[in-house]
């Protein structure tokens, strides 16, 4: 237990020092921006390494309750969940929110510095769910198709969940976004994401022969909560709002697993 917690924290210190090193064109990061009372209280590394700590806390708890019932065998398990987990953060950064980046409009500069800075968290995030996976996985036990027409129904199913649900989001405004802006980003980045969401879930069948929507819960829903959170944890006014609107993509998310498992029933 004691080698799991060191692990994590010096995976959430590696991140951060990516996170410095990683490069940022045209982005110039002023810490002096953040306002929230988290940042006031304890300082911006504090709570950025706590933030990572927690993050990555969940992913050991993760591997710990799944990683038994795995079908792949350690190295496989943990490339998937690290794959999983890289999708999620990379994919997260790109989404199309310009007034909580350092550029002031979206563009290719935009692309590129949140492609770096998603780097920067899914790399660590990568590793840890190796070295854990090594750690707790079992050897590998029976094979399984991903490729079958069922989970590309499965992916095109939860797809149309999350997109319906961001796209009702967006026209009403429940969900803020630069959907009035740049409409046709926003949209792209809402399918591909989707399909993150939709692969993460089809993945779940590789750990789990139980109900498949509240393990995408546990697996990838809290994570994703948790990893908006963190404009919520530096910026004042801002953590309900990050977490309810992460938590309604989850919800979105859940709704469409249930028919998906009602459907193949």
């Amino acid at each position: 237990m004691i080698l799991d917690i060191v692990s994590v924290f010096s995976f959430a210190l590696m991140t951060i020092g990516l996170h410095i090193i990683m490069p940022s064109p045209k982005a110039t990061m002023d810490v002096s921006v953040f306002d929230s009372i988290f940042v006031k209280c304890f300082g911006f590394s504090f709570v950025a390494t706590v933030y990572f700590v927690i993050l990555f806390l969940h992913i050991l708890w993760v591997i710990k309750k799944y990683a038994i019932h795995t079908k792949l065998g350690k190295w496989k398990t943990g490339i998937s969940l690290g794959m999983l987990y890289a999708l999620l953060y990379m994919g997260g950064m790109q989404e199309v929110i310009v007034s909580a980046s350092f550029l002031s409009t979206y563009g290719i500069d935009f692309i590129i510095y949140e492609f770096f800075m998603g780097l920067a968290d899914a790399i660590p995030a990568f590793l840890l769910c190796l070295f854990l996976c090594c750690r707790y996985a079992l050897l590998e036990k029976n094979q399984i198709e991903m490729g079958d027409k069922e989970n590309y129904i499965r992916i095109i199913e939860i797809v149309l969940s999350f997109f319906i649900w961001r796209l009702f989001g967006y026209i009403t405004g429940i969900t803020d976004s630069e959907f009035s802006i740049t409409p046709i980003p926003v949209l792209v980045w809402t399918f591909v994401f989707g399909m993150i969401f939709g692969i993460g879930y089809c993945m779940i069948q590789l750990l789990t022969d139980e109900n498949r929507g509240i393990d995408f819960f546990y697996i990838m829903g809290i994570n994703w909560i948790w990893f908006n959170c963190y404009i919520g944890l530096i910026a004042k006014n801002t953590f309900l709002l990050m977490f309810i609107r992460s938590g309604l993509d989850v919800m979105a998310i859940m709704t469409g697993s249930y028919l998906v498992e009602k459907r193949i029933k």
